[in-house]
């Protein structure tokens, strides 16, 4: 009998180890290494993500530089200067207030300063320091610069000022990156921007933490996105605990349970993010305020329809006018009802394989596949009947007005990008006239 209950001792123990063996081997090792797996995917989806935006605010702050060198009214005075035509002092009382305006319109901006190609100081706006104007403004070129400094978190945006095709000088602006650093820094996922990091590759991991780094634009300097292991190693622990807290029994039932909840509980997680992405990608393709697609979107699908064969495609370039005399004389609200108007009538006069986009503050542009020069005529007449409608059955504070563009692409061998640089500028011409 002794050795009948020793025997079943030595049976139990060994059932024991067995079952915890097949555990650690069938469930716990596989489960550890997809858990690995699935937080190495999620880091990148996010990394990603977060790049996405982060290229997005610079190539935002890159167009809002680019709108103070190209007002018109303070371009012309500078180039009477350049011209010997005023002297400094004038120049500088009538830019100043301007510009200042212009600055505190930019979102997210530090500073601002204008300065002619002999270095002289036009107008300055915000939290410029002084000591540090001929260190932001070394960065000069013919056309627009984007440079880095990690160290004060400032993002310097160098733009060319010029009048009649000569360079007059130059707009600088500084970027605060803290905030744009916070927005994205979730997840427990840590950012910083880096310059010409040692390793370049997808995912770096060690021991106790995942790494990667990603190219901003087309700069030296790279997004750095760094997470703990303690996230998954976390889990790991408690089921680690657990196998040596009950019985063999307890361990198959909890084993059982186990899998069911994780099943249940991974769909539901799933379900979620997948959720999550929808959301994000909707928002990474669609205009904020207006529901519709936005430039990056916009950009994609003129990419992919170049290669199209669904020959004519047109484009439509719209620009909203007098939006500025809206917004400073009855506020950025009322001037923002204006900008939902204008696409709210894109979107129902075109069709659902259209794409209408907001490219810019009061800019929109249409890609219309299949669509000949005398379907666009059509269109512009819908168009037009439509605000007259508007206007006229409608309480507006100012007519609704907008300057349109149009070029059709009907042959192959033409570029997309040409056919909207062209309607861009009929757009322009329209707005003159």
């Amino acid at each position: 009998m002794e050795k009948l209950f020793k025997n079943l001792k030595y049976l139990m123990i060994t059932s024991l180890i067995t079952v915890i063996l097949m555990f650690f081997f069938f469930v716990y090792r596989p489960m550890r290494n997809e858990l690995k797996e699935s937080f190495k995917r999620d880091f990148i989806h996010i990394v990603s993500i977060s790049e996405a935006n982060l290229e997005n605010y610079f190539k935002n702050q890159i167009e809002g530089t680019e709108s103070l060198s190209s007002r018109t009214m303070i371009r012309k005075k500078f180039y009477d200067y350049m011209q010997n035509k005023i002297d400094l002092d004038t120049l500088k009382k009538y830019t100043q207030p301007k510009y200042v305006d212009g600055v505190n319109a930019l979102k997210g901006i530090k500073g601002a300063l204008r300065i002619s190609i002999n270095n002289e100081v036009i107008a300055l706006c915000g939290d410029v320091n002084k000591k540090n104007i001929k260190k932001y403004s070394e960065f000069k070129n013919k056309t627009t610069a984007m440079n880095l400094f990690p160290s004060e978190n400032i993002l310097v945006v160098s733009s060319p000022v010029y009048e009649q095709k000569e360079l007059l000088g130059y707009d600088i602006a500084c970027f605060n990156l803290e905030n744009i650093l916070s927005e994205i820094s979730r997840n427990q996922i840590d950012y910083s921007i880096v310059k010409n990091p040692k390793y370049k590759k997808e995912v770096k991991v060690f021991d106790n933490k995942m790494v990667t780094v990603r190219q901003i634009l087309d700069t030296e300097y790279w997004l750095k996105a760094e997470i703990s292991s303690n996230r998954y190693a976390a889990t790991l622990r408690r089921i680690s605990i657990l196998v040596g807290a009950v019985t063999i029994i307890s361990l198959i039932m909890i084993i059982l349970i186990f899998r069911v909840v994780i099943d249940k509980t991974a769909r539901r997680v799933i379900t979620h993010l997948e959720e999550i992405n929808r959301k994000v990608t909707y928002l990474s393709f669609h205009d904020k305020l207006t529901g519709v697609y936005n430039r990056r979107y916009f950009e994609n699908e003129m990419k992919r329809l170049n290669d199209s064969r669904k020959l004519p495609i047109s484009i439509i370039v719209g620009d909203l006018d007098g939006l500025k005399y809206i917004n400073d004389n009855y506020g950025h609200d009322k001037g923002d009802k204006y900008i939902k108007k204008v696409a709210e009538i894109f979107e129902r006069i075109t069709r659902s394989e259209d794409i209408v986009a907001r490219v810019g503050g009061d800019e929109f542009a249409i890609l219309l596949p299949e669509t000949s020069q005398r379907d666009l005529k059509q269109f512009e007449k819908r168009f037009f009947s439509k605000i007259k409608e508007i206007n006229k059955n409608e309480k507006l504070v100012e007519p609704l007005s907008i300057s349109i563009g149009c070029a059709t692409m009907d042959r192959k061998d033409q570029n997309i990008r040409k056919i909207y640089k062209k309607a861009d500028k009929k757009m322009y011409e329209n707005k003159k006239n």
